[in-house]
């Protein structure tokens, strides 16, 4: 099988030159079909290698950011444009790319007390979860948000994003006014409170 870049294989077949109008139409139809083809394999492995670079450049820099971060301002302006977290990409070209990781962008940001004020807000919304969820679909779903967005974080550094704030507000809503005591089952509270009262009433 022919692995060649469809791209490149694409414009080699056409400065061959297809010397009949009909046969020419043909080619550039072929063409748009491949170069398609191969638009989605190519974001992939932009993503993919940018990720990479990324993780690099946060490693290189460390030394300059770890203590008291470069500011939120300055990671977008004069720093960043100087440092490795300009790349190069098929799609978007040159530009300023984050970190994709909340944790490491924050750390960019403010430093180590950043870094420790994000983890203690991630550690406060562990705390509210339930200790068992049992079959309750409301706990379920709130639970597999909080999941989604532990793990959104580790790939994207959007802090901005609304989902974040969002998610936090369920689920310390659900903490105050759904699940009082660390209970999570309404069924059972029910089921507590009916037998209560038959007691008192007997």
């Amino acid at each position: 099988m022919d692995m060649e870049d469809p791209v490149t294989r694409t414009l080699h077949c056409s400065s061959q030159g297809l010397f009949s109008h009909r046969g020419l139409r043909k080619a550039r139809a072929a063409d748009t079909v491949i170069i398609g083809l191969g638009g989605s394999a190519g974001v992939a492995a932009d993503t993919h290698e940018a990720r990479i670079k990324t993780y690099t450049a946060a490693l290189t820099h460390l030394p300059e950011y770890w203590l008291v971060g470069v500011g939120a301002g300055n990671f977008w302006g004069p720093w960043g444009r100087r440092s490795q977290f300009v790349m190069h990409t098929r799609k978007y070209g040159a530009g300023l790319v984050g970190a994709h990781n909340s944790y490491i962008q924050v750390t960019i940001y403010w430093g180590l007390l950043g870094l420790l004020a994000l983890i203690s807000i991630v550690y406060s919304a562990y705390r509210c979860l339930p200790k068992k969820c049992g079959n309750n679909p409301c706990s379920l779903a709130v639970l597999g948000v909080v999941v989604a967005l532990a793990i959104l974080m580790l790939q994207d550094h959007r802090l901005s994003f609304k989902g974040y704030a969002l998610g936090l507000g369920i689920l310390i809503g659900m903490h105050y006014w759904i699940w009082p005591a660390g209970e999570t089952q309404l069924s059972e509270r029910i089921a507590w409170k009916t037998l209560t009262e038959r007691g008192t009433a007997a």
